[in-house]
């Protein structure tokens, strides 16, 4: 004789089984929910975040008008005679003048001297250069900067920076991409943006830092600052 069928399972017993109750039926799990949230929130963060960091940045960089102020304010003091310690108007030495003329240009005083010029603004490699670049040289049989001028003209043949010349004397404009000795003492090039404030030399020297060894120059080098 055939057994009778077994009576389903009341759905409380079920839920029993589970170890769960009806009030946790169809939820879903807290930490999935918590998981959820905080992901959300970090994405929203990132896109906000990368998206100020980006406007920063691109306000950051100078303007059009304001790169042709540079270059207006270097060519006219084209001609004006070099003197070492030279900061204008009469006279410059390489510092000098790219001190005044980032003074006129954009109100940002530089750092005195062209060594301490190359902890302003922003690394940027001699492929990338632009009008305004700062671009600074060892002329002084070192390897120390020595030397600094601002890039004024940029085509596909050259790159011409117009700097206080110790050699010719006065401030000139020439080109340093087809240039054997620009390309031979180049050190490295700066960015100058918005972000960069007053900056002061330091008024006393810093005695934690080793002298610079003394490098006899040659007559047909430059006696920068």
């Amino acid at each position: 004789k055939p057994k009778p069928l077994a009576k389903p399972a009341h759905p409380r017993t079920l839920i029993a089984r589970r170890s769960l109750t009806k009030r946790t039926i169809g939820k879903k799990s807290p930490r999935k929910v918590d998981i959820t949230i905080i992901g959300l929130g970090l994405v929203i963060a990132i896109i906000f975040g990368s998206s100020n960091i980006q406007n920063l940045f691109k306000a950051s960089i100078l303007s059009l008008n304001q790169k042709n102020a540079i270059v207006t304010s270097a060519k006219a003091r084209l001609g004006i005679s070099y003197q070492l310690g030279g900061q204008g108007p009469s006279s410059y030495d390489c510092s000098g003048f790219t001190s005044a003329v980032m003074k006129e240009a954009l109100g940002i005083t530089l750092p005195r001297t062209s060594r301490d010029q190359y902890s302003v603004g922003q690394n940027i490699a001699f492929a990338n250069l632009g009008v305004g670049d700062l671009v600074f040289f060892k002329t002084s049989g070192g390897d120390n900067i020595s030397h600094v001028g601002i890039i004024t003209s940029i085509s596909s043949n050259d790159v011409k920076m117009t700097h206080a010349n110790s050699y010719t004397g006065k401030v000139q404009e020439e080109d340093i991409k087809n240039s054997t000795y620009w390309q031979k003492t180049y050190y490295g090039a700066r960015e100058i943006t918005n972000a960069t404030k007053d900056i002061v030399a330091p008024a006393i020297p810093d005695t934690t830092k080793p002298a610079d060894p003394v490098v006899e120059t040659k007559p047909d080098e430059y006696n920068s600052y």
